[in-house]
Formats: structure tokens, C-alpha cells, sequence
């Protein structure tokens, strides 16, 4: 008695089952067959890759080490690929493949009332 799924052979032996059509010797998938997606554990689609994004962020800097160390927080991210900072009008610019909240959570760490920066 064959087993539900399986074909076999003329000596007995037992083959998976399979229902794509052969030409020659290439297995054709069916034209129902799901295109293979990529998702995130988030179950989200992934970004559009090299993707350049300018963030601008407005963070009260009373110093040079108050620029230093939010410039060493945002250089430690993937993905960021230029930093500018405006010492006169408190604007941080950051330019890269990064989310917006990523980039505002990291620069809060350092600067709490680190906000983004209003047109």
C-alpha cells in the first residue's frame, strides 16, 4: 500500500511526490507558487536599502562636550554617514540609512530634551 504522498519507482522505493511540471530536467514552479518575501520578526517588510534619509534634530549644546558626545553616540549606529552640528541655532543634522526614532532615541540618552526639528 503506497503511502499518501508518495510515489514509487518500479523497485519499490519510495520518491517524494511532486507536482511542479519537468521540462527536461528543470522543475518549473506552478503558477500559484508564492514569490518568496523577506519579513522582519516584526512581521514588516525590510527598508528600501542605501536609502539616504537627512534627519534634522534640534538639541540644546551649551559645549563642545556636549557636541562631542552626541556626536560619538550617533557615529556608534549603522547606517549613519554624516554628521553636522550647528553650535549657533542647536541643529543636528544626520544623514544615512536610519530610521528618524532611532536616531532620536539614541541623541536622548545623552540629551534628554533632544527633539526633531520643526519646519
Amino acid at each position: 500500500m503506497a503511502a499518501a504522498g508518495v510515489a514509487y519507482n518500479q523497485k519499490g522505493y519510495g520518491q517524494g511526490l511532486n507536482t511542479n511540471p519537468v521540462v527536461g530536467n528543470k522543475t518549473l514552479p506552478t503558477t500559484n507558487s508564492k514569490p518568496n518575501r523577506t519579513v522582519h520578526s516584526n512581521g514588516r517588510p525590510p527598508t528600501i536599502p542605501n536609502l539616504q534619509r537627512v534627519v534634522e534634530l534640534k538639541v540644546p549644546l551649551c559645549c563642545e562636550g556636549c557636541e562631542e558626545k552626541v556626536r560619538f553616540e550617533l557615529t556608534s549606529l549603522d547606517g549613519v554617514n554624516e554628521i553636522s552640528v550647528d553650535m549657533e541655532t542647536q541643529k543636528v543634522i544626520v544623514k544615512g540609512d536610519i530610521q528618524a526614532s532611532t536616531i532620536l532615541k539614541t541623541v536622548k540618552r545623552v540629551q534628554n530634551r533632544a527633539e526633531l526639528w520643526k519646519n
